[in-house]
């Protein structure tokens, strides 16, 4: 039996070079972004397809929204298939603070079988285009094996008078202790997509489109 805990530290933002449909990047990441998240890690994400947007004038998106059907879109390990259903999730967001470029998070997957509480993520962005990154050190079981971990999560889309369009996510494990060898390694990164390509406003932790068959993988494990 799995047991995933995770407990949500910090959190950061990011963004990519415009292309000519999104909105003039400014002005770079912020300081708490730059001094918290390695570089390698961002390269990474976005070597894999994870559209990151720079800035600090992200718009106010505050709010409940329904990130299902949650599909891999990329991985940098050999093994994964690209196009798995995983866990499927309501994603809160609430006390946004322009000025310190923070904001409080909240999440719970299908049946609430993994749930996760993020204070003080960075944010960042511009227009109508944003990205937060959280920081997360937890403790994964399974049978008797126990792994302690960091990572970071990354969220990023365009917000609409009714919800979140093309809303990615991404983990990146960036440290482990892991004797049994349970979770992904330092350095893998999955990003996935809502693959209907927009995330709905919800009035709280409600799952509506979830399919209702098998429990889907953890983005953490190695072996699902």
């Amino acid at each position: 039996m799995k047991r995933l805990s995770i407990f949500f530290l910090n959190g950061l933002l990011f963004s990519l070079v415009a292309l000519s449909c999104k909105p003039k990047q400014s002005s770079g990441f912020s300081d708490q972004i730059n001094k918290v998240v390695p570089k390698w890690a961002i390269d990474t994400v976005r070597k894999n397809g994870m559209v990151l947007y720079e800035g600090k004038t992200p718009p106010s998106f505050e709010g409940f929204f329904l990130h299902a059907p949650n599909h891999l879109m990329e991985s940098n390990r050999p093994d994964d298939k690209i196009g798995d259903v995983y866990n499927s999730m309501t994603l809160g967001f609430y006390n946004q603070n322009n000025k310190s470029l923070t904001i409080d998070m909240k999440g719970k997957s299908e049946k609430g079988t993994y749930q996760f509480t993020g204070n003080g993520a960075f944010i960042s962005g511009n227009g109508n285009y944003f990205t937060v990154f959280l920081e997360a050190n937890g403790t994964t079981e399974e049978n008797s094996s126990v792994a302690t971990h960091k990572s970071f999560e990354i969220y990023s889309g365009e917000l609409t008078p009714t919800g979140i369009q093309n809303l990615q996510s991404s983990l990146i494990l960036v440290e482990k202790d892991d004797p049994g060898k349970i979770l992904i390694n330092i350095g893998d990164c999955r990003v996935f997509k809502d693959a209907d390509g927009f995330s709905e406003r919800t009035n709280g932790f409600r799952l509506t489109k979830q399919p209702s068959n098998d429990s889907r993988p953890s983005q953490l494990m190695a072996i699902q």
